[in-house]
């Protein structure tokens, strides 16, 4: 295999001296200059050189070892980013360059993203500084067994419960599982979900939730939850990224679990509609 990569390699070289314009050049202007391209070629070397991500094997790995690589490597990840100070930038291009689905790319892409666009500011302050430190790791849970991720169906819900102030999330169905969803087969310790909020019997359309997974002691999961990994996804082209499922039994959470940057519910059960809701 070493052998093959070196020969790659002068092919690769041979063939660029056969082009009719600067290498350099075209690189430049791809990447909006010499100084973005000196920058993406450090930040590149930072996992070219790290064992982990070699491709060697990739192809070789059962399902199990895809994941636990999968999670191995989100992991290493994670600390380079947090090592090295990188912004969001350049991460994503060492996503970019890592080229493989990983359980990592929805907390980073989906769970911070959501947290900070739905969330109060409280909220954010609250949550985005543990998960941008990997404190806990989150996944985004919308798609149900039954329907996709179309929203107007889902089954899922979460009932206000005004004496204890909290929702009771519930999966009202087998096909209200929470289904397909990168990262919540067996790393996430918390998921933004996407479930129906009802107040005294009135259904208000889905809302979106902060929900506890697994414990941050042990990583088991809550009394309530029901959660794994479903599997190999799109034919191996997801391997490393555990996907999993989760059903939810009358699972309590506080009521500032609700993100409320726009739509709000008082501690008396008030339900105040977004400002421009339709």
């Amino acid at each position: 295999m070493a052998a093959e990569t070196s020969q790659n390699k002068k092919d690769l070289a041979h063939a660029r001296t056969k082009t009719t314009f600067d290498v350099d050049d075209m690189t430049n202007y791809i990447y909006n200059g010499h100084a973005n391209v000196e920058n993406r070629r450090y930040i590149i070397d930072l996992i070219a050189r790290e064992p982990i991500f070699q491709k060697d094997d990739w192809s070789w790995l059962n399902h199990t070892d895809a994941v636990k690589r999968g999670v191995a490597m989100s992991t290493r990840l994670a600390e380079i980013k947090m090592e090295h100070e990188l912004n969001d930038l350049d991460f994503a291009t060492i996503i970019e360059a890592v080229d493989d689905s990983l359980p990592i790319l929805l907390h980073n892409g989906a769970f911070i993203p959501v947290i900070n666009a739905q969330g109060s500011d409280e909220q954010v302050e609250k949550w985005v500084p543990l998960a941008e430190k990997y404190q806990i790791i989150g996944c985004y849970a919308q798609t149900e067994l039954g329907h996709g991720s179309n929203i107007s169906g889902l089954e899922t819900t979460a009932t206000f419960i005004r004496d204890t102030d909290e929702w009771e999330i519930n999966s009202t169905s087998f096909t209200a599982a929470k289904w397909w969803i990168g990262g919540l087969g067996v790393m996430c310790t918390h998921a933004v979900v996407q479930a129906k909020l009802i107040i005294d019997g009135k259904d208000y359309g889905a809302h979106v939730f902060i929900v506890p997974i697994r414990s941050l002691e042990d990583h088991k999961p809550f009394p309530g939850v029901e959660v794994g990994d479903i599997g190999p996804k799109s034919y191996g082209g997801f391997s490393k990224m555990d996907n999993g499922f989760a059903r939810f039994d009358k699972y309590r959470i506080p009521r500032e679990n609700m993100l409320m940057r726009f739509s709000k519910v008082s501690r008396d059960g008030t339900y105040m509609k977004p400002p421009h809701a339709k």
